[in-house]
Parts: structure tokens; C-alpha cells; sequence
């Protein structure tokens, strides 16, 4: 069995929430030490955090698994990312607790993980925004 975070897009991500979700993106990044590319089979690439209207991050290598994309425009459906607990994990939570705090009602968040599997994502969220961030998660989404 994998784990997994969910997201259900509800509506667009305004220009101003988009600037400040990628704002954040890169300040998780910074802080957070964490090795990123584009695809974990492409070490050299860089992760994508806002360009081009998306954030797309990955591990590198044995520390990646699926691909994390959010678009300013979802393209409908929902949508996931099986991060199998690794490195890069605390971007992927991190990013999703930001935009539940940034945008409120843009997406809706669901996890295989609990509050405490995401006890590095939201410490790395708050220090990003200087703000308190919540759980985004709801239950039963899916």
C-alpha cells in the first residue's frame, strides 16, 4: 500500500493567491534543504515552482517516486501524488497546507498520511508563511 495525498481542484487560483503560493514554494525549498528536480529521472532539471502557471517538484533518483503538479488552471478531476514517505514529502505537504491556508475553498486535500505524518510539512509551511497553518486534510474525501 502507497502514501498518498489527494486533491480535488474547486475553482482557479487567483493571480494574487498563485503569487503568494509560489512565494512560498520557493521559500519551503529554501528552508528545507531538500534535494528537488523536475522528474526524479532528471537530476539536472529543476523543480517548477510557479513558472509556466504550474509547481512541479519531485526527489531525485531513489529519493523521488510521483511527480507533485498543481496548476493555477486545473484541468478538472482530481488528482494525487504517491510520495512512499520520501525526502521530498515535506514539499509536497508543506505546498498543499500552504495553498489550504493561502486559498481558501481552491482545493479540497485528502491523505493517506495523519497529522503527525505531516508534523514536517506543516512546521515547514508556518515558517514559510510566518503564519499558523492548520491541517489541511478532510476525511473520507474520496
Amino acid at each position: 500500500m502507497g502514501y498518498t495525498h489527494y486533491w480535488k481542484p474547486q475553482r482557479e487560483f487567483t493571480p494574487a493567491e498563485w503569487t503568494r503560493i509560489t512565494e512560498v514554494a520557493k521559500a519551503m525549498h529554501a528552508i528545507s534543504g531538500v534535494p528537488l528536480a523536475r522528474e526524479y529521472d532528471e537530476p539536472k532539471s529543476l523543480p517548477i515552482l510557479g513558472t509556466d502557471g504550474e509547481i512541479r517538484l519531485n526527489g531525485i533518483g531513489r529519493d523521488g517516486h510521483e511527480t507533485f503538479l498543481i496548476l493555477r488552471k486545473p484541468d478538472g478531476g482530481f488528482a494525487f501524488c504517491k510520495t512512499a514517505h520520501k525526502p521530498y514529502d515535506v514539499m509536497v505537504t508543506g505546498v498543499l497546507a500552504a495553498i489550504a491556508d493561502i486559498a481558501p475553498g481552491a482545493l479540497k486535500i485528502s491523505s493517506d498520511g495523519t497529522e503527525e505524518e505531516w508534523g514536517d510539512g506543516l512546521p515547514l509551511a508556518r515558517a514559510a508563511t510566518e503564519g499558523e497553518i492548520a491541517w489541511p486534510c478532510v476525511e473520507n474525501l474520496w
